[in-house]
């Protein structure tokens, strides 16, 4: 990500016919904010909402674990959604950044309501330590 940022910062830092012009965007927001229809966001009830804080704590938990279900049939980000949504109703701490930081295989197949090994397990653990880590080091524990 890092040679990805230098190479782009490069670029930007060197271009002379390509420019953002902030008042423009200022404007096409000005102008369509009104037409942009309001989105329900709790599809089927599968996603926790709370229209606070927690809700974003949530969304970034649910991104850091939403990949590769295969190859077990059974397993769709639906589960995902749904038992993380379930294990914040039960306990609001359950993504606190000290607690991500210290789950395991089994505590997340809990939490999940899943009789067995989830695809990646080992790197959706790893996920969460990363994710309560970052929090924890730079956003005072919350997204």
């Amino acid at each position: 990500m890092e040679e990805v940022r230098a190479t782009a910062a490069w670029v930007a830092s060197r271009s002379s016919h390509v420019f953002i012009d902030s008042s423009g965007i200022e404007k096409v927001v000005e102008s369509i904010k009104d037409s942009v229809p309001k989105v329900e966001w709790d599809f089927e009830g599968i996603h926790y909402s709370d229209g606070g804080p927690l809700t974003v704590q949530y969304l970034l938990v649910l991104d850091a674990l939403n990949f590769c279900f295969w190859p077990d049939e059974k397993l769709s980000y639906d589960h995902l959604a749904l038992g993380l949504k379930r294990a914040l109703e039960s306990d609001k701490c359950a993504f606190d950044a000290n607690r991500l930081q210290k789950y395991t295989g089994a505590e997340l197949q809990e939490m999940l309501k899943w009789p067995r090994p989830l695809p990646l397990e080992e790197e959706r653990v790893r996920l969460l330590h990363e994710v309560g880590q970052e929090l924890e080091r730079n956003f005072e524990g919350k997204a």
